[in-house]
């Protein structure tokens, strides 16, 4: 869906690896900084530039986002110790074999990576290329139901009062849509006890919060659908990734609020390997203007200066992100609550990590206990 145009986090993803078999970096940048280009952002950041197709000559603003790390981590709590938060340096980048494409749609540019080697090179981008179409359909179609910004969309609808939840008919698929999301959004709303509330937003009803995390989980399946097994989808820092990486487990690097380039945590979006198949989440909540789901909490300043999750739903981990930014380690103890709700028989760790950065602490939720954090 379309967004406000003045967010003050830009998510970049970097043309290749800053640390061994990292795939992503998403990028901080406060308001007024312009990185005109991932491919300039890499050249910033690296003395060398990996071999991958270069990227449009703007890159949108978003709220700062993250990745998912390797081994998978034992405790299914939340580190309550917080350790300091410490950086690196971004290293010189090896070379990635990453096809890209690119789809200009809600007030962003959203990228589309498929791994490959030698010998799949040419399959691969042919994929890419017949998927195209169909991705950019796809996101013109969510754009047209859940944008805020477009009057005709039944978003704008809920939001100005002309329409109700309630008089939503199911047997059209574009309310049907927006009915599934609703039951989502009443979800996270308590899952995180009323820290994230789509209805509270300044103006009214905004679904944002959640449906571009989601929507990027949506064009992920659709690449599955087309032949793409591995798929790695970036709607603006919000990350839904399918399958595998380069390098075994899609591999993203957190990038220190205080450092543009200096990574604080580096994270796995999913476990390749994991039963319920590999589906991986990564979205990261940074101060922007768009601060509205806060609702039982009042109108007082976020408690953290950043909030990532990750998880195998990348709208659900959009959500627990703002909600994580609002409560700071206070909403440890729900979000705890909820990543135990994921373990299993065959899974006896939660797939659901937080990072939260309060001050100078780096704090530890869930998965993310016992996660990878940067050497410095």
């Amino acid at each position: 869906m379309t967004t406000a145009p003045t967010p003050t986090f830009r998510a970049i993803l970097a043309t290749g690896a800053t640390i061994a078999g990292l795939t992503a970096v998403l990028s901080f940048s406060p308001a007024g900084r312009q990185l005109a280009s991932s491919a300039e952002a890499a050249e910033e950041t690296s003395s060398e530039s990996a071999t991958t197709p270069s990227s449009p000559k703007r890159s949108p603003p978003s709220r700062l986002r993250s990745t998912p790390s390797a081994a998978p981590p034992s405790p299914p709590r939340a580190s309550r110790k917080p350790s300091s938060l410490r950086s690196t340096r971004r290293a010189s980048m090896p070379e990635t074999r990453l096809a890209r494409r690119f789809i200009e749609c809600w007030g962003t540019v959203i990228t589309v990576d498929a791994p490959y080697d030698a010998d799949s090179a040419e399959r691969i981008g042919g994929l890419l290329d017949a998927a195209l179409p169909g991705l950019r359909a796809e996101a013109e179609r969510i754009d047209r139901i859940f944008s805020t910004w477009r009057p005709e969309s039944i978003a704008s609808a809920l939001r100005s009062g002309a329409r109700t939840p309630v008089g939503l008919d199911p047997a059209d698929p574009d309310e049907a849509e927006m009915l599934g999301v609703l039951d989502a959004l009443e979800r996270a709303r308590q899952i995180t006890r009323g820290a994230f509330d789509a209805w509270t937003a300044p103006g009214g009803f905004d679904p944002s919060g959640y449906v571009k995390g989601w929507g990027a989980g949506r064009l992920a399946d659709a690449a599955v659908d087309y032949g793409l097994r591995d798929i790695c989808v970036n709607a603006a820092g919000d990350i839904a990734t399918r399958g595998r990486g380069p390098a075994g487990p899609w591999r993203i690097g957190i990038e220190h609020p205080d450092a543009p380039t200096s990574l604080c945590a580096i994270l796995d979006s999913a476990d390749p390997n994991d039963l319920d198949g590999s589906r991986g989440g990564v979205a990261t909540s940074g101060f922007t203007r768009q601060d509205g789901h806060v609702t039982v909490r009042g109108p007082a300043p976020a408690r953290a200066r950043q909030a990532t999750v990750v998880g195998p739903d990348a709208g659900l981990a959009d959500a627990l992100a703002t909600a994580l930014l609002i409560d700071g380690r206070q909403g440890a103890r729900w979000f705890d609550a909820f990543a135990r709700t994921d373990i299993r028989g065959y899974r006896p760790v939660t797939r659901w990590g937080a990072l939260l950065v309060e001050g100078d602490s780096l704090i530890r939720l869930g998965s993310c206990a016992a996660g990878v954090e940067a050497d410095g």
